[in-house]
């Protein structure tokens, strides 16, 4: 397998990992467990714990950038929005994932390493949500809350 492979395996443990306990309390032990790796394997894919939580978000804004242009793509304005709290609110594991993983992203954003990526990552969603459904300011908070409930949800829902 290839280190770019990997680097994907990675980041997919990284978000089910911190998304179930936190970025304070995941060891990376226990990612490249799940990744099938010993731990130094994983350090030489991703520099630190850090760069991996970073990294994580980023494949995590682009999976919903992903999720937002499919349902863009026979609908328009609110109903684009619609749509993807549609997709979410009966979520797969792997959506239910990267909910878990937006909660602990912003559990860290209090956090002087953290502020600047959880700030940058939550303007992004909410401007590509805004560009792709091209809707209203008012469906766009209504979906922010609507998002927000079900990242809730996702943590306390098995």
């Amino acid at each position: 397998m290839k280190a770019e492979e990997r680097r994907a395996l990675a980041l997919r443990a990284a978000v089910i990992e911190f998304g179930k306990s936190g970025y304070h309390a995941t060891s990376t032990s226990s990612i490249a467990e799940r990744m099938g790796v010993s731990q130094p394997y994983l350090f030489r894919l991703f520099k630190s714990k850090m760069h991996l939580f970073v990294a994580a978000a980023d494949w995590v804004l682009a999976e919903f950038r992903r999720l937002l242009d499919r349902a863009a793509e026979t609908r328009h304005g609110a109903e684009v929005l619609d749509s993807l709290l549609g997709d979410l609110g009966r979520p797969s594991a792997a959506q239910r994932n990267l909910l878990r993983f937006e909660l602990s992203l912003y559990a860290v954003a209090g956090d002087p390493e953290f502020s600047k990526v959880a700030q940058e990552h939550f303007e992004a969603f909410c401007g590509e949500a805004a560009r792709v459904s091209r809707a209203e300011e008012k469906d766009l908070n209504d979906f922010l809350g609507k998002i927000s409930m079900l990242i809730i949800r996702a943590m306390i829902d098995e």
